[in-house]
């Protein structure tokens, strides 16, 4: 699959279309001694680091939008796979600001990786109430599987079957949708020699408006994250004979 000419700072997001990340040498700024930020902060010099455009050109990282969210909206973004290290969900994050200047993007991830700077690409540890805070202030990503799918990286399986958190948080702050992001390679990324990084961003799901005391709430979470499931099952078949593997299987445990 060759490789477009890098953009970067594009002034919209162009829908259906393959965005490469800028791989031109820039001036370098230097590497910051690491400390945790007290809140989540999306720093735009931070992101533009040589370091992270680095790790863009290396993995000739791409993404795809089949639809541009809307700024006006809120959003679960809830990706795969974790693989040995996201790099793909991390490098990913870094460009949020540039994808999405009107429509802030934050995260949450493992506790185990908040010693160096996660927190400066707008993202807190993963809990329930750092997930809702997050919530309040715009759209919030989400590795679902977590570690849990580090075991097997030449494999593409994730973990989301009984994974019902983000979608009960989803439905009890009644955002306006859930959406699938796979990463292409993100499983491959430490086998010898650069992989190619693709990041595929699906459709949001509506997600329906229910009352936390519905009586039948439980029963509409099971069926949210069966859908989400399903839309990631989707979103992996459509576009994995583009990416180069028409007879590699997801499997979704």
């Amino acid at each position: 699959m060759g490789v477009k000419k890098p953009v970067f700072d594009h002034p919209s997001l162009k829908i259906g279309e393959r965005v490469y990340s800028d791989l031109q040498p820039g001036q370098r700024m230097p590497i910051l001694n690491w400390v945790v930020a007290a809140k989540p902060v999306l720093w735009t010099a931070f992101c533009k680091l040589w370091v992270f455009k680095t790790w863009r050109q290396y993995f000739r990282y791409s993404y795809f939008f089949e639809e541009k969210l809307d700024p006006t909206k809120r959003y679960i973004l809830y990706e795969a796979p974790h693989g040995t290290f996201p790099i793909g969900p991390i490098v990913a994050g870094t460009l949020c600001q540039t994808f999405f200047p009107d429509a802030p993007i934050y995260s949450v991830a493992a506790n185990s990786v908040f010693n160096i700077f996660i927190s400066w690409i707008g993202s807190l540890p993963a809990s329930k109430s750092n997930f809702k805070r997050l919530l309040a202030h715009g759209s919030v990503a989400v590795v679902v599987g977590g570690i849990a799918e580090m075991c097997n990286p030449k494999k593409e399986r994730i973990k989301m079957l009984g994974r019902k958190g983000f979608v009960r948080i989803a439905l009890e702050e009644q955002v306006d949708g859930i959406v699938p992001v796979y990463y292409f390679g993100n499983s491959q990324a430490f086998n010898f020699g650069p992989a190619f990084l693709e990041g595929v961003h699906g459709k949001p799901i509506p997600v329906p408006k229910v009352a936390k005391d519905d009586p039948e709430f439980e029963r509409h979470v099971s069926e949210l994250l069966d859908i989400a499931v399903k839309g990631m099952q989707d979103l992996y078949e459509k576009h994995r004979k583009e990416y180069g593997w028409p007879e590699k299987p997801l499997s979704i445990e």
